[in-house]
This record gives structure tokens, C-alpha cells and sequence, in this order.
């Protein structure tokens, strides 16, 4: 039943234990059918309109234009997916601020599955008493601040919840949302297109503290100052020698100037741009990490443990030098 596509009546729903997708779809009957073998026929039809017919126990008549299609189904009473009930113990409204920052803590969640507690996105109390979406994938934190009040509510929204989320709301254009916790169990996005999403929340043993992890990692006052613009042109020539050994790339602040030296046994790349007003520093570093984090923010700062971005006073990103 997780590999079908179950029609209500008046709605088609995917569940896979973790994540269901329920949207409008009104039919004249409730059957199930393979959801990757019906999605594939009709992304091959050219077909607008699309007639379901069951007209024995066994398969269902799938009509699309001049095509027809004779598949298996499963009655309803096989269906596994209920939506869950009960009082919402926290509402966000979704903007495209809270969009913004959910893509920019999916960019620092963890895919290593041996690591619960960084497979997907916290939501809790943050400073000056909000609540804050966290990443952490090892390498990096990053930090998210959201309008709403704090409460002590805590949930780890998995990383496929939040892509199925963020996908959804810009894939159909949909002008307004909520996300919801229901309970200890669930994560729940309604759509104003009617289109709701539904997330098992994580539980791990040892959840992590991230603002903890960011004052272990920075350890001294944060100066920040614009991203010079040459800086990103200068990481992607890093990168061409660091990226196939995972080296490190040397920064330097000294003079007014920020220097980039890049050596392995393909080569070495050397940079040197403008940068005034930074305290002089220097650091080992992913190229790759200080390229990601600076297509989100718009101030940096270098110090001797790790790199730091910001972007106006919601985004907040620390990532860890190398060595």
C-alpha cells in the first residue's frame, strides 16, 4: 500500500509511513492503484482528461484520451493512511521569509542516516525569544529566526517533509500556508491550494543543542563585514584543485586585503581582492562551505576556529575551519 495512490472520493493521497501527501482529486470511486506505474502512463499521455472505471474485482480501466489502461487496484478498506487529529500545539504562517530560511537549513541537514539528530530541521525557542528553525550537518549550524513567540515546543521535521514542503508551496504557486505540530508525533503544512502535507516528527535520543555548538564553535566576538563581490569567483577556482581531494584552501586577511592560496598536486590557485576593516586572521578552509554560505548571506567574518555569515537579523550561519 506505500507504493500506491489512494483515491477517496474526494481526494488522491502517497503515504510512505513518514510522509503523506494528501490533494484534491474527486472520482466516482475509492481504489488504490501503483503509484509510480499511473504516473509514469500519464506523463506519457497527451491526454487533458483522465475517466477511472472499475469494472471487475480485480483491475481498474484507466482512460486517457485514446489510450486505455487495464491495472490492479486495492479496495479501500486496505488504506493505511488517517489523518491525524487533535489540537495543533503550535501554528506558524508560512511567507516567503519562512520559505527563504527552511531552503537555508535544508543546505546545512545532515543525509547521514547513522545521525538522527541532524536528519532534518529543529524547530524550537531561539534567541530574543522566538522561535527558530537549526540545521547542523557536522560541518556547519545554521540558524534561522522565525516571527513567532517562543514557546518550549521542540521538533525535528525531517528532511523529506521539509523538500515535499518547499517544493509544494513553489511548485503550485499557492499564496498562503500554515505549518502545524500536532502532538509529539506530527508535522502538518495545510496549503490554500488544499493540499496537505504530513510529517512524522524525529525522535532522537540525544537531541542536539545548537546554540550550544555555536558558542563552542566561535569562541570570540564576531566582526562582520560585506562579502567582497570578487570572493565567490575566487572560491570556484578553489575549488577546480580543492574539491577532488577535499583540500583546504588558506585564507588571509592582512592589509586591507583578503588572499586565497590553494595548493594540491593539480595545482595551485592564488586570489587577492580588496576587503578593509577585518581584523587580520587566518584560516584553513572548505572552499565549498564559504561558497554555499555566501550565495545566502551577505556578511562574513573569518576567525581562527571557524568561518561566520549573516543575512539581515534572521539568517545566521557558523561553519568549521579545517584542521
Amino acid at each position: 500500500m506505500f507504493e500506491n495512490y489512494c483515491f477517496d472520493k474526494k481526494t488522491v493521497c502517497g503515504y510512505n509511513d513518514r510522509l503523506g501527501i494528501v490533494a484534491p482529486c474527486k472520482t466516482t470511486e475509492a481504489f488504490a492503484v501503483n503509484g509510480k506505474v499511473l504516473l509514469g502512463l500519464l506523463k506519457n499521455s497527451h491526454s487533458d482528461d483522465v475517466d477511472f472505471l472499475i469494472e471487475d474485482k480485480h483491475d481498474i480501466t484507466v482512460k486517457a484520451g485514446k489510450s486505455r489502461f487495464h491495472l490492479p487496484f486495492m479496495p479501500a478498506e486496505d488504506f493505511l493512511f488517517k489523518a491525524p487529529t487533535g489540537k495543533a500545539t503550535l501554528e506558524v504562517p508560512v511567507d516567503e521569509t519562512l520559505l527563504t530560511g527552511l531552503e537555508a537549513c535544508l543546505l546545512t541537514s545532515s543525509k547521514d542516516l547513522t545521525q538522527e539528530a541532524l536528519l532534518g530541521v529543529t524547530l524550537k525557542p531561539g534567541p530574543s525569544k522566538t522561535m527558530a528553525f537549526y540545521s547542523c550537518d557536522g560541518d556547519a549550524v545554521t540558524r534561522f529566526l522565525l516571527k513567532s513567540k517562543a514557546t518550549d515546543l521542540e521538533a525535528l521535521l525531517p528532511n523529506e517533509f521539509c523538500e515535499a514542503f518547499v517544493r509544494t508551496v513553489v511548485e503550485t504557486k499557492a499564496e498562503g500556508a500554515t505549518l502545524k505540530i500536532i502532538g509529539d508525533e506530527w508535522a502538518w503544512v495545510h496549503i490554500n491550494t488544499d493540499i496537505d502535507i504530513y510529517g512524522r516528527l524525529l525522535k532522537p535520543d540525544n537531541p542536539l543543542d545548537h546554540e550550544e555548538l555555536i558558542t563552542k564553535t566561535v569562541k570570540s566576538k564576531i566582526t562582520f563585514n560585506p562579502v567582497p563581490k570578487a570572493l565567490g569567483h575566487a572560491l570556484s577556482r578553489a575549488r577546480i584543485v580543492a574539491d577532488p581531494e577535499s583540500a583546504k584552501t588558506e585564507l588571509e586577511v592582512s592589509d586591507g586585503k583578503l588572499l586565497l592560496h590553494t595548493s594540491t598536486h593539480m595545482g595551485v590557485v592564488n586570489d587577492s581582492m580588496t576587503w578593509r576593516e577585518h581584523p587580520e586572521v587566518k584560516a584553513d578552509v572548505s572552499a565549498m562551505l564559504v561558497q554555499r554560505a555566501i550565495g545566502l548571506c551577505d556578511e562574513m567574518a573569518v576567525l581562527e576556529r571557524c568561518t561566520a555569515y549573516r543575512k539581515g537579523q534572521n539568517l545566521f550561519i557558523v561553519a568549521s575551519n579545517m584542521g
